[in-house]
């Protein structure tokens, strides 16, 4: 074989070996994200067959409030050192993980602290014992959940999405052993999913960072100070606070508008749209990273391509899931574990395609986060959370539609919003690559 042969050959293994594995990582990234999903799942399907709807409404409200307290700790000092973490070698990022997770403990302790805080707008409806426990085992969760899915953002980082997997599978099966032993303890019922939840992060956090010491490099060195990470990620936390913290003001309207039953009735609907967030988030995981290096090296042809992939993949998912969840009928198993989603005709198909279309939000949100353009997301999420917010305030007749609405708005604010800004930031490059004569002889 004649080199130059020689060389197209080992091209094509190369091509070869690296589409196999970006496959097997996206599989990977799926599949952590669907486990994952799997223990919230679990969770909530208690929680919706086991609470009566009004403590069902107390429970979508604390739920909220953990979401905002995970933003603090997540969006000051989490995804900035994950962002720095790309630019350093592949060997250095599993070690990377032992200080960077160290690093947000403190943040995350004290946001945890806040949790209980929401007890004060549970309505009165929802009896104080459920409240109690909802709040206190809520609390333990806030704390844990933050650094269990930063650890496997970081595997994913480092390229072991597998291990990632392995991680959210123990969470998992810690997750289903707690629920099935609570009774054991003569535990009341709303003791249960936060409980099961914390304790299922909390011991799924150890694989972890067994994974990260197996690692021989050194990589303290390469670890970015935590003030430079809190500087870095003030836009990052405005951004990530502003749709968790509406939710949970959105919530709270409904709740004290239409009453906690109607809130109850959308969170169980909510238990239904999860499956589909969750798998926007593990395309994420793996075609994330990809996009935003994409768009820091202003490469819009390779942005272009794995935003169709993330397009494609979400759709070819969605719809079928769409499909068979939408409705009460023989085929569809939730109608029959979950009946509460399907007590309000309607409500579970509009929660199902605000589901779809918010995750389709996430390939622009990596790209602009790549881009920089943090203050464009910024001024988005605020206008198109005010818009979400007002949608709320006509609970009095909308009811439970109130919040998938709601959230159909928010995700078509972002993506009018979103496009006009990659637009502009691929422009000057889409202008001297035309304008340039050796990229036009190239």
């Amino acid at each position: 074989m004649s080199l130059p042969m020689a060389l197209q050959a080992g091209v094509r293994r190369g091509l070869r070996t690296g589409i196999a594995s970006v496959r097997s990582r996206l599989a990977a990234g799926v599949l952590d994200a669907g486990l994952s999903s799997v223990a919230t799942f679990a969770t909530g399907i208690y929680a919706s067959r086991f609470l009566d709807p009004h403590e069902l409404g107390g429970y979508a409200l604390i739920f909220s409030a953990t979401v905002v307290s995970a933003i603090l700790p997540t969006q000051l000092i989490f995804v900035p050192a994950e962002t720095a973490a790309v630019a350093q070698p592949m060997g250095i990022r599993r070690r990377l993980l032992l200080h960077t997770s160290a690093q947000g403990i403190w943040i995350t302790l004290v946001a945890a602290l806040l949790v209980p805080g929401a007890a004060v707008v549970v309505p009165g409806s929802v009896p104080r014992a459920a409240v109690y426990a909802l709040a206190m085992t809520a609390t333990l969760n806030a704390f844990v959940t933050p650094i269990q899915d930063h650890v496997r953002r970081m595997l994913h980082v480092a390229g072991l999405s597998w291990w990632a997997a392995a991680v959210s599978a123990l969470r998992v099966l810690l997750v289903i052993l707690t629920i099935v032993g609570a009774p054991l303890f003569s535990l009341p019922g709303a003791w249960v999913p936060f409980g099961a939840l914390a304790v299922g992060n909390a011991l799924s956090i150890l694989l972890a960072l067994a994974v990260a010491m197996r690692a021989d490099v050194e990589a303290r060195s390469s670890v970015v100070p935590a003030q430079a990470l809190v500087r870095g990620g003030g836009w990052l936390l405005i951004v990530g606070l502003l749709a968790p913290a509406t939710a949970f003001i959105v919530g709270s309207i409904v709740a004290h508008v239409a009453g906690a039953e109607s809130l109850g009735y959308a969170e169980a609907c909510r238990q239904v749209g999860q499956p589909l967030f969750v798998f926007a988030s593990g395309l994420s995981s793996v075609l994330g990273p990809r996009l935003t290096e994409a768009a820091q090296r202003h490469d819009a042809k390779s942005a272009s391509h794995h935003e169709r992939a993330f397009l494609v993949l979400m759709m070819a998912v969605s719809v079928p899931y769409i499909v068979l969840t939408a409705h009460s009928w023989t085929w569809n198993p939730l109608s029959h574990v979950l009946p509460n989603a399907y007590a309000i005709s309607g409500l579970i198909a509009v929660t199902l395609v605000a589901n779809l279309v918010n995750g389709l939000n996430f390939s622009q949100r990596a790209e602009l986060l790549g881009a920089g353009e943090f203050t464009d997301l910024a001024r988005t999420e605020l206008a198109g959370n005010v818009v979400r917010t007002a949608i709320a305030a006509t609970a009095g007749a909308s009811r439970s539609f109130a919040i998938p609405v709601g959230l159909v708005a928010l995700a078509a604010y972002r993506w009018l919003s979103f496009s006009r800004t990659l637009r502009r930031y691929y422009a000057p490059v889409a202008e001297r690559t035309q304008q340039s004569p050796v990229a036009t002889l190239a």
